[in-house]
């Protein structure tokens, strides 16, 4: 009874570690593939759902793109809105500029057409 029970113990721990080296043989589905020092090679290489590793953060590639797309987008348009405003500001002091200069030509011209004050 005793060997039977070895035997048995024995059995279930050469199975699960056999299963822990197959598993570790086909590269773990969990396991994340850092990308730094990645060419753009291997990347597209990937599989859609192949799991990476981003500044410590673990997504699927897809998502990976997703991010970067939607990333990409919002400073396109954060550009786009700072370009309108500073186009925005640069029409108010150019309009206020141009009323100045205009208001220098007439305290100039309404003093060249006064006479003289004697002195």
């Amino acid at each position: 009874m005793r060997d039977k029970f070895i035997s048995l113990v024995a059995t279930t721990l050469v199975c699960g570690w056999a299963a822990v080296a197959t598993a570790e043989d086909r590269g773990n589905p969990s396991s994340a593939v850092s990308i730094i020092g990645m060419t753009s090679q291997i990347f597209e290489g990937l599989p859609a759902d192949a799991m990476i590793e981003v500044n410590g953060q673990r997504m699927t590639k897809s998502e990976f793109i997703a991010r970067r797309q939607t990333a990409i987008l919002d400073a396109e348009r954060k550009m786009r809105e700072a370009a309108a405003h500073a186009a925005t500001e640069f029409q108010v002091e150019r309009k206020a500029f141009f009323a100045s200069q205009e208001a220098k030509l007439k305290d100039a011209d309404s003093g060249a057409s006064r006479p003289p004050v004697p002195g």
